[in-house]
């Protein structure tokens, strides 16, 4: 049997580097996470080693740079929200970025900045 974990169960296991897919219960409990955020888009830059491996730092700075914010920071006229994940759990497509509901694989910081572009 699953152990059902609160959301702050949840979150200190994420936040100590847990890989999401990992945790039990996480698609349970993520949604609730999101819903509260302000931003319209919340953004996850899979920071796991196959994505780094592949150019996931390269992502990472490109949307920091293009955003003008920090992970755990939200855009000031609220519409992102820049957070990082040991996994997506889509290895296969490194580098990964998740904005809100949907995988992006196989980046590239000029793929990052058009998709951005695409979402202003």
């Amino acid at each position: 049997m699953v152990k059902k974990l609160t959301r702050r169960e949840f979150l200190k296991l994420a936040a100590a580097g847990a890989a999401v897919a990992t945790i039990p219960a996480a698609g349970r409990l993520l949604e609730p996470v999101l819903a509260e955020q302000e931003a319209e888009y919340w953004i996850i830059v899979c920071d796991g080693s196959r994505c780094v491996a592949a150019g996931g730092a390269g992502i990472l700075d490109t949307v920091k740079s293009v955003l003008g914010i920090d992970v755990g920071e939200t855009t000031p006229h609220g519409k992102f929200h820049l957070g990082i994940q040991p996994c997506l759990g889509t290895c296969g497509s490194a580098p990964n970025v998740k904005i809100n509901h949907e995988v992006y694989g196989e980046l590239t910081p000029e793929k990052v900045k058009k998709i951005l572009s695409e979402l202003e």
